[in-house]
């Protein structure tokens, strides 16, 4: 970025002379504007951080930073499912309210086929009478 920088500069800079030097006022003007971008094209190449490519001794150790953080990553994640998930007496006393729910809706299955029964005994009864009389 920077040696990019310097080489727009070069020739910006090359530009701008060459354009003051002619005396018409559209070349001026152009000078004027070719300043401008390389003024701000400093500004931005000053503030533009560099960065340069990872040596092979500095990339193994980025890599063992990076594998680093995901083992971390990866154990703070276990360790987080082991909080959530139920302690032994927390599961067995979720698996006998379990089954006491079913036990229940069992019982109440049982009784609403045995009131279903009656009534259609009741019923029978009742077709039997009427074609008795």
């Amino acid at each position: 970025m920077l040696v990019c920088a310097a080489a727009v500069a070069a020739a910006a800079t090359n530009v701008c002379v060459a354009a003051a030097a002619l005396p018409s006022a559209a070349t001026r003007e152009a000078a004027a504007a070719a300043k401008t971008m390389l003024l701000l094209l400093l500004q931005v190449a000053a503030e533009t951080p560099l960065q340069f490519l990872p040596t092979e001794g500095e990339s193994s150790l980025l890599q063992q930073q990076q594998q680093q953080q995901q083992q971390q990553q990866q154990q703070q994640q276990q360790q987080l499912l082991l909080l959530l998930l139920p302690s032994q007496e927390q599961r067995t006393l979720m698996y006998a309210s379990l089954r006491l729910l079913c036990h229940q809706q069992q019982q109440e299955k049982q009784q609403q086929q045995q009131k279903l029964q009656q009534q259609q005994q009741q019923e029978q009864q009742q077709q039997q009478q009427q074609q008795q009389q």
